[in-house]
This record gives C-alpha cells, structure tokens and sequence, in this order.
C-alpha cells in the first residue's frame, strides 16, 4: 500500500497556528476569571465579616474585636469592601486607550519573536509571575496588597487580549476566520471554566494558595503556546506613537475600504456626493458592530431572572443546566460555526446564525407562556447557547475582517469595545421593559431587537463579502 504522502509546510504551519490558538485562548480565559468570580470567591471565604468583631464589644469578658483583629494583623471585608474590589476589572473596560503603543512599539529583548509574539511573551511572563505573587497574598492580612496583584493581573491580561486577538487578525487568511474564531473561543470558554470551577475546588481542598499556584502552572501554556506559534507575516509597525493613534481611525473610515467600492474623482462636486455615501456606508458598517448582538444581548441580560422569578427554578437547577447543558451547546455551536463558515461566506454566515440567534428568543416567549418544566429549561437553554456559540464565531470573524493588519491590536480593541456598548445598552432598558410588558411580551421586544443589526447585515452585504475574501496568505514565516 503506497504510504500517506507526509504534510506540506503550508499544512504543517496551518496545523500549528489553530493549536497554538486554542492554547492563547485558554491563556486568555484565565486570568480574567481569576480576578472575577473566582476572586470574589476567594475573598468571601478567607475575608472576615466585621459584624463577628462587633459582636465581640458586647461580650464584657472578650477583648474588643479591635484588639482581636490588631493581635492577628486582620482585616475585615464586608460587601461594600468586595464590591470596590471590582474596580481591578477596569483594565478591560479602558484597553483601547493603550492598543496603539502596542501596535507601534515591539519589546527590545524579545524582538526576535515578532511584534505579536514578542508582547505575548512579555504578558504571559508577568502573569505567571503576578499570579505566583497573588498565591502568597491573603484577603485577611494583606488585601490591599492582593488587590493591587490583582490590578496588575487586569492590566497584563487585558494587553495579552489586545495582542492575541491582534495575532489571530495578523495570521488568519479569510477562509479560515471562522474555525480560528471557534478554536480560539474554545480555549477562551475552556480557560475561564477552569479558573472558575477547578480553582475553586483546589482553594476549598487544598487551599488558595495551592489553587492560584497551579493555575500559575497553567498559565504557562501560554508561553508554550507562543513560542510553539508561527510568526505572523513581518509588517512595518507605525512610525510614529501619533500615527498609530491616527492612522486606525483613518483606516476604519477609508472610503476605499468600507465605502460602496465605487471610484471618485478628486475635487468634483460627484465626488463630495460619492464620499457622502460612502460615508453612510461606513457609519452602516459600524452600527452593524453594536447593533449585531443586540437581540441577544437583550434576551439574556434577564434570563437567570427569569428563570428564578418568572418561573421558580431554584438556583441549584438554574446552575446545574447552566454549567453542563448550557456549556456543552455553546461549545457545540462555536465548533460547529466554525465548520461551517469553511464552506459558508461570511455574509451568510452573519445572517444564518443572526437569524438563529433571533429565533432562540421565540423559545423563551413559548417557555414564559407554560409552566415550570426542566424538559423545557433544557431545550431553551440549549437553543440559546448553541445560537449563541454559532453567532460569536461568525460575529468575532467579521471583527477580524474589519482589520486592517498594520493596526489590528488598536483596531480589534476598538472594534470589540463598540460591539461592548450594545449590552451596556441595554440594561437599564430591560427592566422597565420587563416590568411593563411581562416576560412575554419582554422576550419579544428582545426578539425584535435582533432585527436592525439583521437588517445591517443585509445591507452591507457586498462590502460583508468584500472583505470576507480578503485577508493575510498562507505565506507566513517560520517559528522564530
């Protein structure tokens, strides 16, 4: 039998790019759960609660709880305490403002590497050591000191972030944006399970200090994965700090890129009536970026209460669905967008999956119409995470789409932080919303939400499609 013919470089550096994605993507998952849920954790179970030591003040034959907590070098944290511990999370929220030195500057000592690589390695390397740092803190005898660890972890994972979805934009050529997508959100989704579920588990058994020095261990896949990375294709960075603030914005409103593609000739009086509609074609594609999850965003922003008042499911079988059911379809639905958008353009993909997205919000009307039924949590969930999963790898696609690869780290920042703005949004419309109208006449309205950004979708169909054909070529270099 004629032996299977070994891979070409093409295959071998293709193979080597979707790892190394799925391994960023977990690098990534970490440390942001690590300073949320999983910190707020930490901080409910070693933190002291002050009402113990007041109590102690009535007790004539007890020391103080002041004398008590000055012996043992404690502090007490209380709700008010564990709320302003949020504020490390800001990093996320403000990364824009950052992405161009990124993109302009490359960190001399590992130059080598590439300009991606090289701040990949810078992140990763101040992460695991932050994380080491953190794992010898305690939220009783030092929590200031913790919370500024924890900044610090904000801060170097929210640049990682820029870095990485900047390298996916750089490496991917078009044909392969949606399973790039998929595999990186995977590892993301797999990260941010472990840091939210396995680490818990560890600090309730091991201790905290065990549990954040093995995800510290983890964490170090990601240096893994970025040596092991190709280096994306060399571009000249910006020459100036200016022109890397600038030039992004210039580009994201280049009539040549996102206008109606049609020529203009300079100084006529066609050409300012040309421009102007290229510039509605632009202003149409940026509200695509916010508009495109609104529906979702809508719908979800409720769902657990919903569940829990509309319904009566108790906590423990909102969570039990949610953590099992609902993590396998979203992980389902991402691999599977991923597959498809092989085979489907990107405009396709965007209003299939859009469509469906909308479609899930139906099953909750039919959900708030009958009773309580754990066969019918099961199916709405499932519907809800699965459309969710197929949306992301189409919508994250696009974003990477929109990028031109000389300023993808400020440009993707940008992009994502608008696409952020719709969920903002759509708080403080969902409760009066609710109140108003009832939970079936809520899921409607959020129903009805999806169909601007469908609607946007439709109408930038061509440029969708132009630039869904375009991205970096397979001619990438070798591991530096």
């Amino acid at each position: 039998m004629p032996s299977a013919s070994a891979p070409s470089p093409v295959q071998m550096i293709r193979a080597k790019r979707l790892i190394a994605l799925v391994l960023l993507g977990l690098a990534s998952g970490l440390p942001f759960e690590l300073t949320g849920g999983t910190f707020t954790l930490w901080l409910s179970d070693a933190g002291l609660d002050q009402r113990l030591f007041d109590a102690l003040d009535h007790l004539s034959f007890m020391p103080s709880g002041q004398t008590v907590l000055s012996a043992g070098q404690l502090t007490t944290i209380d709700f008010t305490t564990m709320g302003l511990f949020s504020l490390v999370s800001l990093p996320y929220a403000l990364k824009p403002l950052w992405s161009p030195f990124v993109d302009r500057f490359i960190p001399p000592v590992f130059d080598r590497f590439g300009r991606r690589r090289a701040w990949m390695m810078v992140c990763q390397i101040a992460l695991v050591l932050a994380l080491i740092a953190m794992a010898a803190g305690s939220p009783a005898r030092g929590p200031g000191a913790l919370a500024a660890i924890a900044l610090v972890i904000t801060f170097f994972s929210a640049t990682q972030d820029i870095v990485v979805d900047a390298y996916r934009t750089d490496v991917l050529p078009a044909s392969e944006r949606g399973l790039g997508a998929a595999l990186a959100s995977f590892g993301y989704r797999g990260g941010m399970l472990a840091a939210g579920a396995i680490c818990p588990i560890i600090g309730d058994t091991a201790g905290w200090d065990v549990a954040y020095l093995t995800m510290a261990g983890l964490m170090s896949l990601g240096l893994f994965a970025t040596l092991f990375a190709p280096t994306e294709k060399v571009l000249a960075p910006p020459k100036t700090l200016r022109a890397a603030i600038v030039e992004p914005w210039r580009n994201l409103f280049s009539t040549e890129r996102f206008g109606d593609g049609s020529p203009t000739v300079a100084r006529s009086t066609l050409n300012f009536w040309a421009k102007v509609f290229s510039y509605k074609h632009i202003g149409a594609l940026l509200a695509l970026v916010i508009l495109y999850k609104l529906g979702d965003a809508f719908g979800s922003s409720l769902f657990s209460a919903f569940l829990r008042r509309g319904l009566d499911f108790s906590p423990t079988e909102v969570g039990a669905v949610r953590k099992t059911v609902g993590v396998i379809a979203v992980f389902v639905g991402m691999f599977l967008g991923g597959a498809l958008m092989l085979r489907l353009s990107l405009y396709r993909a965007l209003m299939g999956f859009g469509i469906l997205q909308a479609l899930t919000n139906i099953v909750f009307v039919v959900l708030a119409a009958n009773d309580k039924s754990m066969t019918s949590l099961i199916v709405a969930i499932s519907a809800e995470n699965l459309a969710t999963g197929l949306g992301s790898v189409a919508f994250v696609a696009f974003l990477t789409a929109m990028c031109d690869t000389r300023f993808s780290a400020t440009q993707f920042a940008l992009l994502s932080s608008l696409a952020a703005l719709g969920r903002v949004l759509v708080g403080p419309v969902a409760g009066p919303t609710a109140d108003e109208l009832g939970w079936q006449g809520y899921f409607w309205i959020s129903t009805f939400a999806a169909l601007p950004g469908l609607y946007l979708v439709w109408y930038n169909r061509a440029t969708i499609d132009r630039l869904g054909a375009a991205g970096p070529t397979d001619d990438l270099s070798p591991p530096g």
